[in-house]
């Protein structure tokens, strides 16, 4: 971000859901120099998410969802629960 003082190789990371919403003084030319979008997991993605946490697979029936609210499902369920949660969209 422009006007930082920071080491070396140090980047500064802002993250938000709503780009539009943010100040445009924020985000004008020159404070931000790249903006990546990432949107929802693919089946794939979430096949993976989904054994990083619990170590098998069976989520066939997913429906596309955030990686945050895959985190936040599986972070306060069981995995019988999450593959239930997901089989059911």
């Amino acid at each position: 971000m422009d006007g930082m003082q920071t080491p070396d190789g140090l980047k500064f990371i802002v993250t938000t859901n709503h780009i539009d919403k943010l100040d445009p003084a924020i985000v004008r030319p020159g404070r931000i120099d790249d903006v990546i979008e990432i949107g929802p997991l693919s089946l794939e993605a979430a096949r993976e998410m989904f054994r990083a946490f619990y170590g098998r697979e069976g989520i066939a029936a997913y429906a596309p969802r955030t990686g945050a609210e895959l985190q936040r499902l599986f972070s306060t369920i069981s995995a019988e629960e999450a593959e239930a949660a997901l089989a059911a969209g």
